[in-house]
């Protein structure tokens, strides 16, 4: 019989590889968000270095560009344009206790200043001390501050509110406000119209009469004294 031929065996299929299931992609991690770093506050001491102190205790000047500035001990007032030099960068200042009198443009136009520590001895503050601190909104009025002068703060329109002591005089004038506009002040705790104090305001007038005769009396008494030393060299050299 005849052979027959054998059937040719089929070439098995490679196993197809099973595919896995999709995975899901996992999220990227979140890295953690660096904490702004504080601004460091220097020392008094270093701060010391950066100031020019008179034998007398006034502050005549300073040089340190920084924005947070608390003042050394041993000051009893701060004389105007103190700060003129970095105006631009100051934005917290800390006045010690002992300074008692802050004088006509001391901080006046220092844009970025915000904030200001006044000490419990302050008694005074002078015209234009703060004029144009466009940024100031907060700011302490001690109890024994006595009087501020004209100006003093005009043009501070970021601050709103000027807590005053009672007995505190304002220094009017008719042509420029002391505070700014929508500044409530009040004076031992009492809302007053101090942004416009009128020159004819019964205290001024008292205060200015005052000023005028102790002025006038100095004035007399100093020419009463140059007339007698006259009166005495003349007698000396006509001896």
């Amino acid at each position: 019989p005849k052979k027959t031929a054998p059937k040719p065996r089929k070439k098995k299929e490679a196993a197809k590889p099973v595919e896995s299931a999709p995975t899901v992609s996992e999220a990227p991690k979140k890295e953690p968000i660096a904490e702004p770093k504080k601004p460091s506050i220097p020392s008094k001491d270093e701060i010391r270095k950066y100031c020019l102190i008179s034998e007398t205790g006034s502050l005549r000047d300073f040089t340190g560009k920084m924005d947070y500035v608390m003042l050394p001990n041993g000051i009893n007032n701060i004389l105007g344009g103190t700060f003129k030099r970095v105006k631009e960068t100051l934005r917290v200042v800390v006045i010690p206790e002992g300074v008692t009198e802050i004088q006509q443009k001391t901080f006046a136009d220092c844009p970025n200043l915000e904030e200001v520590h006044l000490p419990d001895t302050l008694t005074y503050i002078g015209e234009n001390a703060f004029l144009n601190c466009k940024k100031l909104k907060a700011i302490n009025f001690p109890s024994k501050l006595g009087r501020i002068d004209c100006y003093a703060f005009n043009g501070c329109e970021s601050l709103k509110r000027a807590d005053l002591p009672k007995d505190c005089y304002i220094t009017p004038n008719k042509h420029m406000k002391p505070f700014p506009q929508g500044c409530v002040v009040t004076l031992g705790g009492v809302v007053t119209d101090a942004s416009i104090v009128e020159y004819n305001d019964e205290k001024a007038v008292a205060q200015r009469e005052k000023e005028q005769a102790l002025n006038y009396l100095i004035t007399t008494e100093s020419i009463a004294k140059s007339k007698e030393s006259l009166i005495m060299t003349s007698t000396v050299l006509q001896g």
